[in-house]
């Protein structure tokens, strides 16, 4: 994130707001670090989902938007790296600045100091989810309406439906669990 975010911002001010979203990734971030960071990225996909397995394997409770998430998105990836999706670098940048911060929630809850910002966190990846689908959708349109605008429509086909299936189990989550669950609390007391 601290690689990909001004490299997103100052491409976008400098060039325009179709630089990241219609312009090849070896004209616009593949060379260099940033390149490296979005490799790093979809490369990270794969601890995710052997940390997942190994959750599986010890038997832990590993909930269906957990595994399916972590399947999926090393699918999707994969699938956008091998086309060098232009706004890749958006959906690099959005995961790292929400899963630092999910992570360092994570990290608190382990050593006992459970922060009381969980439902913080949810807001933050449906608004993630909810933002991919909109770049998805730019992307899309750009594709019919920018000359030489790059892109493959068959990943962003693969992304607006993955983003869709991760924003209705999000949101099932927190119904879940900030909506029903909050209501149960409040019934105890």
């Amino acid at each position: 994130m601290i690689r990909t975010l001004p490299h997103l911002i100052n491409g976008t001010l400098t060039n325009g707001p179709l630089y990241f979203i219609c312009r090849n990734v070896g004209g616009s971030y593949a060379p260099g670090p940033t390149g490296a960071w979005v490799g790093l990225f979809i490369f990270s996909k794969y601890f995710e989902l052997i940390d997942t397995a190994f959750l599986v394997l010890r038997k832990k409770n590993v909930n269906f938007l957990h595994w399916f998430h972590h399947a999926t998105v090393l699918l999707y990836c994969w699938h956008a790296g091998a086309y060098e999706q232009p706004t890749g670098i958006f959906f690099a940048t959005m995961n790292y600045m929400v899963h630092s911060i999910m992570y360092f929630y994570y990290f608190l809850s382990s050593v006992g100091h459970k922060p009381k910002w969980g439902l913080t966190v949810t807001i933050l990846q449906i608004t993630q989810m909810l933002i991919g689908m909109f770049v998805v959708a730019v992307h899309y349109y750009s594709l019919r309406t920018v000359p030489r605008c790059d892109g493959a429509t068959e990943d962003l086909l693969a992304a607006f439906l993955m983003y869709t299936a991760y924003l209705v189990l999000f949101a099932q989550f927190f119904v879940g669990r900030y909506v029903k669950g909050g209501n149960r609390k409040a019934k105890k007391e």
